[in-house]
């Protein structure tokens, strides 16, 4: 496969484009139409879709979807702009002085693993900010999975962790078993609570592994698509012709497929 280079003229064709799109008078209505707030939710859409071809080892899939969130990316850009904010430039040298500041140097970037870098590296950014909280700049937005994650990785950051997976384990046992007992009074508030700790043990459960929660229930979710379309094609979609036990051995058999 040939790669074109990167350049100017693509950056000023795209830009240019993404001006034309924006114009009151011979732009795309929808396009004019969009703020920060209808677009961002359109923008985390884009990158699960990303995620998703990376699942699937999509190659030109993987390549179009950055397109489009590098769209994003420049319409935010002329968006700001338009507004005497911000523009391109200023995104790319932010980024460019971020990193160039918290860049850790190492004399051989073999001797230290992976784990150590990035704990070294949230420890400067951290400091850099000054918050009050090693908690402060992880985002409520994030999907509840992925912050149960990074807020626990935090606090890990800081020597507030399981030395390893064996009391977690136990955990998820206690707090199942709270949760039956919620069940048992009926309290709906208390069994949204207690389940919820449920899953928040089961995300440190995977942290430990270095599994992302997330991820793994992104394909547990792919796996049970799978195998419910397939099913539906064995029944020929005629749910009400079959038992619950015939449903389960059927899908115990395409489960074994």
């Amino acid at each position: 496969m040939r790669f074109m280079n990167t350049t100017h003229e693509l950056i000023d064709k795209l830009l240019s484009l993404v001006k034309t799109l924006r114009n009151a008078h011979k732009g795309d209505p929808w396009i004019i139409a969009q703020n920060f707030k209808s677009l961002a939710p359109l923008t985390i859409e884009e990158a699960y879709e990303f995620a998703d071809s990376v699942d699937n080892k999509d190659f030109t899939a993987m390549a179009d979807e950055l397109g489009d969130l590098i769209l994003h990316v420049f319409l935010y850009a002329e968006l700001s702009s338009e507004q005497n904010q911000f523009d391109i430039n200023t995104i790319i040298q932010n980024t460019l002085d971020k990193q160039q500041r918290r860049k850790l140097n190492y004399n051989n970037p073999s001797d230290i693993s992976a784990e150590a870098a990035l704990k070294l590296w949230e420890q400067k950014k951290a400091a850099e900010k000054q918050t009050d909280s090693v908690l402060d700049h992880i985002t409520k937005k994030l999907p509840a999975l992925l912050r149960a994650e990074k807020l626990q990785s935090q606090a890990a950051s800081v020597g507030f962790d399981w030395p390893d997976a064996a009391p977690i384990y136990e955990k998820i046992a206690e707090e199942i078993s709270e949760f039956k007992a919620a069940v048992t009074s009926k309290d709906t508030q208390h069994m949204e609570d207690e389940l919820g700790d449920i899953l928040f043990s089961v995300v440190n459960l995977a942290r430990h592994y270095k599994i992302n929660p997330e991820s793994a229930l992104r394909h547990a979710n792919q796996k049970f698509e799978k195998r419910f379309r397939k099913l539906e094609n064995k029944i020929e979609n005629n749910f009400e012709n079959y038992s619950l036990e015939q449903l389960d051995q059927l899908w115990n058999t395409i489960k074994k497929l």
